[in-house]
């Protein structure tokens, strides 16, 4: 997830230069922890017109996924670039590109419009320095009874005190989206498949449903 114009702008040149290579989150395949969830979950969606929010779209491999298995996706980026580059690489894709920055902006048709949202490739740590605006947005925008995933880069080295800063940052998090009225269904850490080097951690979040 990002907030402003700062993050926006330091990102940008790494899209403008349309090379994957440089950009270090792009793996040019879904995250190996959405596939896990959506395999653990029969892929998740379990009626007709399952809506999900891929924030972030990145390359557009995630949201495609999401697609595959049977959900609506609508995938946002605060990147135009990235946006396009999604479209032209995923011609005649049923996934929604759009451009928008969920920490300043989001539609009122989206208040709690999503069984599924999804937030990826992110470090536990670059999201609890986000606002609480930019965090309640976030959970406003999860259905009733739908889910929050959450799905963080633990940074590197993830021995010592730095595994341990991981951590806490992880259960901050946590704490955020518990604080704004969601329940924490699951907290995961594996090692990437991709990159044993790399470790990767899951929170699962979900929404009241007062039915």
């Amino acid at each position: 997830m990002q907030e402003g114009n700062d993050a926006h702008s330091d990102r940008e040149p790494l899209w403008a230069g349309e090379d994957p290579s440089a950009i270090p989150w792009a793996d040019l395949v879904p995250d190996p922890l959405l596939m896990r969830w959506l395999v653990d979950h029969h892929c998740g969606c379990d009626a007709p017109g399952c809506r999900a929010l891929k924030i972030g779209c990145g390359l557009g491999d995630d949201a495609e996924e999401l697609a595959r298995c049977g959900w609506h996706v609508t995938a946002i980026d605060a990147s135009d670039t990235a946006v396009r580059w999604c479209r032209e690489r995923f011609a005649g894709s049923p996934v929604e590109y759009v451009q928008a920055d969920i920490g300043s902006q989001a539609p009122p048709s989206w208040e709690g419009a999503f069984e599924l949202v999804v937030a990826s490739q992110a470090r536990p740590e670059a999201l609890v320095a986000l606002s609480e605006q930019a965090h309640r947005r976030v959970a406003g925008l999860v259905a009733p009874g739908g889910t929050l995933l959450i799905l963080c880069r633990l940074r590197q080295p993830v021995e010592g005190a730095e595994a341990g800063g991981c951590a806490a940052a992880m259960d901050a998090v946590s704490a955020l989206y518990t604080g704004l009225g969601l329940e924490r269904a699951a907290v995961h850490e594996y090692v990437d498949p991709l990159d044993p080097t790399v470790r990767r951690g899951a929170i699962e979040f979900r929404a009241p449903d007062p039915r």
